[in-house]
């Protein structure tokens, strides 16, 4: 027997998250999530990104057994700011059958269709802040923290029905941090700062962190308007991801410019690669997970680039450079000799170029699938 069942209510939330976890247990690339975390985002109470989200999640039930799930939701902030209804899936997971993946597929899009939806797009989170896009290369890696990983077949499944490509994303390893700031680069720092008056801040304590990070988030929101998938972020939601993420954010790895009047005018944010200590973890905090990623915060040789930006107005003007190779040497200090970079879409040159120094390689490529709603 196989049918399609939605989950009512925060009491049918753990089969819907546990899935993952049984269909990767074997998986050496795949990255656990916390899985209070990912509890945590269908409650009202923990995500406020539920205020401006209507959504619904799906599983498919085969011979007793939970084989496949979907979430579809519409955020308000988008639409608002698109001027028409774009749905979203997300938390798409399934076992290799097409009867369980036409299943799932079909009742997001009849679903997006009901409510006025455009197209369906994904998978996509609530907000840029959450993992994007669908493994399509690269399957023999380790990934990122929050940056999902998929089966192969799951591209082909899409594919069959009739879900085609909206965006790209790459994701890069520098495999050799360069000892000391490249001399090219040492030359122009000093350049580029008198000439622009900028200087890079100091941030001192963790009072000043939680500052400079609310700062950060409105910063970023400015700097990605223009990709598509785009949400604005509500104040509540400013505070959510800074509570959220600052646990694992080491001032070392924040990098910042300000002009002479005192504005951030670029930004970097990196944090130590927790994709091992997640593996050990297995989804659970205690009770021993927690000590896992304790020991990795302070002891670790690989490093996660999550964001780097400069404001429109002050790009094109080396500012990225300078971000990044101001870490070179507190890289060189800590002992970390690998940085793995944050998908970015595949056509931002500007993003790209940063790193043509440093040897990047390509290790995986996700995928942002649409597919157009008729009316």
């Amino acid at each position: 027997m196989i049918q399609v069942r939605e989950i009512a209510g925060l009491s049918g939330i753990g089969p819907f998250v546990d899935l993952p976890y049984r269909l990767y247990r074997k998986e050496k690339y795949w990255v656990p999530p916390i899985r209070r975390m990912e509890m945590a985002q269908f409650d009202p109470a923990s995500n406020p990104a539920l205020e401006h989200a209507e959504y619904k999640l799906w599983v498919v039930e085969k011979d007793g057994r939970i084989a496949g799930r979907i979430g579809c939701f519409i955020n308000d902030m988008e639409t608002q700011m698109r001027g028409q209804k774009q749905a979203r899936f997300n938390w798409l997971e399934f076992e290799d059958d097409p009867e369980i993946s036409s299943l799932l597929l079909n009742q997001a899009l009849e679903w997006a269709k009901s409510k006025g939806a455009a197209l369906l797009k994904g998978p996509l989170g609530f907000t840029n802040f959450e993992g994007a896009g669908m493994t399509v290369e690269g399957y023999e890696e380790l990934g990122t923290m929050g940056a999902a990983f998929h089966f192969p077949y799951y591209r082909q499944h899409l594919e069959n029905a009739g879900f085609g490509k909206l965006v790209d994303y790459v994701e890069y390893v520098v495999e050799t941090v360069p000892d000391g700031i490249p001399p090219k680069l040492e030359r122009l720092r000093p350049i580029i700062e008198q000439k622009f008056g900028i200087r890079k801040i100091e941030i001192g304590s963790k009072a000043e962190l939680e500052k400079r990070a609310r700062d950060l988030f409105h910063l970023v929101m400015d700097t990605y308007s223009g990709l598509p998938s785009f949400v604005p972020l509500s104040e509540k939601q400013v505070d959510h991801y800074v509570a959220q993420n600052l646990p694992f954010l080491l001032t070392d790895y924040l990098p910042l410019l300000e002009d002479q009047h005192g504005n951030i005018v670029g930004y970097g944010v990196m944090i130590p690669s927790f994709s091992r200590a997640l593996q050990r973890a297995n989804g659970k905090l205690y009770p021993f997970g927690f000590l896992h990623l304790l020991w990795t915060r302070r002891y670790h040789q690989t490093v996660d680039l999550i964001l780097i930006g400069v404001v429109e107005e002050w790009r094109n003007k080396g500012l990225n450079a300078i971000i990044f190779g101001n870490t070179i040497p507190v890289f060189n200090r800590r002992g970390v000799n690998r940085v793995f970079i944050n998908p970015i879409l595949e056509d931002n040159q500007a993003s790209l170029s940063l790193f043509k120094d440093y040897d990047p390689r390509i290790f995986r490529r996700r995928r942002v699938f649409v597919k157009p709603l008729p009316h």
